[in-house]
């Protein structure tokens, strides 16, 4: 904000960040019946497309593949953040290696939260 005002644009209003539409879809099946690349296997996917960002995951665990619902819309939130505030080219490597490091988080009920914990 204080480079925007030495610049002399202040008043230029701060783009605000694409809301992201969260699908949540019966099973891991009904997640592979979406997916324009038929034959992966996953139990959710981000999409940052032009008509607006989604999110499609499962409503239960994917008991097939093995990881919790709540684990795996974590993971795709955690793409939408990266584009929507850190919009930049980083390696598949790092996406993914962040997005399954924030996939882990958990809440406790004195307001912490952790990650990285498998």
């Amino acid at each position: 904000m204080l480079q925007r005002f030495i610049a002399g644009i202040a008043d230029v209003p701060v783009p605000t960040a694409r809301k992201v539409k969260v699908y949540l879809l019966a099973d891991d099946a009904a997640v592979q019946e979406t997916m324009a690349w038929p034959g992966w296997r996953v139990a959710g996917y981000y999409n940052a497309r032009l008509r607006g960002p989604i999110a499609v995951n499962t409503r239960t665990d994917a008991k097939d593949i093995g990881f919790p619902a709540q684990m795996v819309l974590f993971h795709e939130l955690t793409h939408h953040f990266m584009l929507q505030y850190f919009n930049a080219g980083y390696p598949i490597w790092y996406r993914e290696g962040l997005a399954d490091f924030i996939g882990t988080a958990t809440f406790e009920t004195n307001d912490i939260a952790r990650v990285g914990e498998p």
